[in-house]
Parts: structure tokens; sequence; C-alpha cells
């Protein structure tokens, strides 16, 4: 359009020129020394646009030729672009259809090729993780940095990712510990981390971890929520585990007053407390738990406390039958408190109307136990044999010898099977077998 309004402009100039000249083709004399040229005004005009126009396009011609290597280099960058495109389209389409190899190879020519090549180095060291060629990918990820030493925290990110996708705990940790020292309070690095953590389980230093987790919102609060709770819980866990009551108490006491106050946490620590013969810690505990709300979990193990005081907790305990009186776990429990106050009719009335509710076979078990003190042999291998007969029918067994190819089709738990070994050949066992 430009081109064409130019050509009709000197169309126009040139016709006003020559109608010009008809009426009047003037009169010009140029005189330089001893030179003199005399001609008309519409020849002299003709030839100075000529001129004009030839030194125009002399100066265009030698612009040209000035530019020509620059023009010949922005030419081969441009082709060498178009090329390097077209290795990294193929090297998306060949991982995206997991051809691993030839997504290298291609994504490692379109990186020599471009002028950015961040992008496919990057995509080149995945391509290489999913050979599990491990020394290949880190050869990428340093010519990535070389690249573009600024994209420092892009490319630690990707090889912590690769490295924690294929099970380098150690090296994932390492590579994200480093990270977050340029970055201290990046969520994606914090994120990372948890995954680690978990993995290696590590739960003290997840717990370190948290409050930087819930400051920077780096979970959404359910899963915070989540999150929380098995860390502290696998910390129970090892607390229990090791069997010392000081390491216990060390747990408790750092546990958020938020979390000492869930069931979750209180009744595996109570019952720890009781095994630890912590029986005061664990009544006092229980008795502030039972007040705020009670729960069947929460009495259950209230039961098998024997505190210094026991009437004082059969008081308490019974305190709850106007609300609970059907509740066979809050009978059962009375029933062992009644036990430990040495009331032996009041027990057995609790322990038969707890049974009357629900027949567990730990009732028949403290059942059994109160008539053999009574002297009723006969109905404590009575209470015996249908505590155990309620165990087998659990375990999917009708035997109660139980050898190890019985113990396979029956489905016993392997750390079941010495514990039903030896009950089977104990003396009330037999007698109530027979």
């Amino acid at each position: 359009m430009r081109r064409l309004f130019v050509s009709l402009t000197l169309l126009l100039v040139v016709v006003s020129l020559a109608l010009f000249a008809q009426f009047d083709s003037g009169y010009v004399l140029l005189s330089w020394g001893k030179w003199v040229l005399e001609t008309s005004f519409s020849l002299y005009a003709i030839l100075s646009l000529l001129l004009f126009s030839l030194f125009h396009y002399s100066l265009l011609l030698w612009r040209g030729v000035v530019r020509l290597p620059k023009g010949v280099g922005q030419w081969r960058v441009k082709r060498l672009d178009r090329k390097a495109l077209d290795f990294e389209q193929r090297g998306q389409m060949a991982y995206a259809e997991g051809r691993w190899k030839e997504a290298e190879k291609l994504f490692s020519k379109s990186a020599r090729l471009s002028e950015n090549p961040l992008v496919d180095y990057l995509s080149a060291a995945r391509a290489a993780q999913k050979l599990w060629r491990y020394e290949e990918r880190d050869h990428y990820l340093a010519l990535a940095h070389q690249a573009l030493p600024e994209a420092n925290m892009a490319v630690g990110l990707t090889q912590a990712e690769l490295q924690l996708v294929h099970g380098q705990l150690e090296q994932a940790l390492a590579s994200l510990n480093r990270l977050r020292q340029v970055q201290p309070g990046h969520a994606y690095i914090l994120l990372l981390l948890v995954q680690v953590y978990t993995q290696l389980e590590a739960w003290g230093d997840l717990v370190t971890l948290l409050p930087e987790l819930r400051k920077r919102k780096v979970l959404e609060n359910e899963a915070y929520a989540q999150l929380e709770q098995q860390v502290f819980s696998k910390q129970l866990e090892l607390a229990i585990s090791s069997g010392l009551s000081r390491r216990l108490q060390t747990f408790w006491s750092e546990l958020p007053k938020s979390q000492r106050e869930k069931e979750l946490f209180i009744v595996p620590y109570s019952r720890a407390l009781v095994e630890t013969s912590l029986l005061e810690e664990a009544e006092t505990l229980l008795r502030s738990s039972l007040k705020r709300r009670w729960t069947p979990s929460l009495m259950h193990v209230y039961g098998m406390v024997r505190a210094a005081k026991p009437e004082k907790s059969l008081a308490f305990a019974e305190g709850f039958l106007k609300q609970h009186e059907h509740d066979a776990v809050l009978l059962l429990s009375l029933g062992r408190l009644c036990l430990h106050n040495r009331l032996w009719g009041k027990a057995r009335a609790y322990l038969e109307a707890s049974l009357s509710q629900s027949a567990r076979g730990e009732t028949y078990r403290e059942l059994g136990t109160l008539l053999d003190q009574l002297g009723e042999d006969e109905a404590a291998r009575d209470c015996y044999r249908k505590g155990m007969n309620l165990l087998l029918d659990r375990l999917e067994c009708t035997s109660f010898t139980l050898t190890p190819e019985e113990c396979e089709s029956c489905k016993v738990p392997e750390p079941l099977r010495p514990a039903l070994g030896k009950l089977a050949q104990s003396p009330a066992i037999s007698k109530a077998s027979e």
C-alpha cells in the first residue's frame, strides 16, 4: 500500500512537470570557472531529480553492504532458533510418550542451539532421571546453572524434586537445606522438606518445621492438622516404645496444649503411664479428661488404674452410671475398680452386667479370675471357655491347639501365635475344653 502511494505521488509530480514545461520550459545558466552550462529549466529539473535518485540509492546500497554481515548473522540466529524450537517441541512430544532416551537427545540438541537453554537443560535432566542416569542428570543441571546463574533456585528445586522422586532422600535433604539458606520462607521448599522428613521418619525435625509451615500457610488448615497429628502420634509411639518414663513425660510437657486435650493422645499416653507405674499421674489426667468429656476409651483406661486411693476412683467412676448405666465399658471398668477395692460381690455384679450388655473377652477373663478366687472352679472354667471362644471367633479359628499350619490357615497374626500356643496348654483351658 505504501509503495503504491509513493508511485502515484511520483507519477503525479512527473505529469505536473511535463504539463508545466509545455507552457514555459524556462532558462537555467550555470557558471563554474571557465565552464558554462546553459539549459532549459525542465531539463535541469529532470537531471537534478535523476542525480538525487542516483545519490539516494547509492547510499542505500552502501548501507546494505555495510549491514550485510550483521544481517547474515541475524538470519542465522533466527534459523537456529527455529531449529531449536523444532527440537524442543519434538522432545516434549517424546517425553510425553515415554521415549525418555530420544527426549533427552532432542532437549540436549535444542539447548546447544538455543540462546536461552535453561528450560531445555532442565527438561533433559528430567528425561535422564527417567532413565536412572543420575550422573547425566546432574551434568544437565550443572549446565543449566552455568547457562543462567541467577536461576539457582529453579535449578536447585528441580534437582531436589528429582532426587526425592527416586528415593535419594539424603541428597534431596542436602539440596533443600542449601536452598533454604538462600530463601528460608520459600513455601515450596518447606513443602518438599515435609515430604523428605516424612519418608525419613524424622519426626523431631518435622516438629521444628511445624511453626514455619503454619506461619507461611504452606498447607491448608485440614492438611496441616493431619500432619500435626501424625507427627505427634509418631513421637508418642517412639516415647512409649522407649519404655522410659522421663522421655514419656518430656514428650507430654512439650506437646501443645491443644493436642493434650485430644483423646487420640490421652488414651495411649495414659496407658503408657500405667505400664510404667506412674499411676497417680495417669489417674489425674484421666479424671480431668473425663470431667471435660466422657468417652468409653477414656473410661476403659481409667478402670485399669490402680491408684493409691481406690475408693475415690470407684466413687468418681460410679458418678457416670446415671448417664451411661447400660455402657458395657463403664460396667467393666467399675468391676475392675471394685476388684481393686476388694468388693467381690459388687465386682461380680458389675462384670455380669457388662457381659449382659456386650460379651467381651477381657470381661470374661476378669470374671473368671474373680470366680477362681471365690472357689467357683466350674463357673471360672466356663468364663475362660467363653472368652477363648470369642478370641477364636475373631481369629476365624475353631481349634484350641494351634500348630504352625493351623495358625496359617486360621489367619492368626504372627505376634499372637506364641501367646495362643502357651494359652492352649494351660491347665484351666485344658479343663474348660473338656
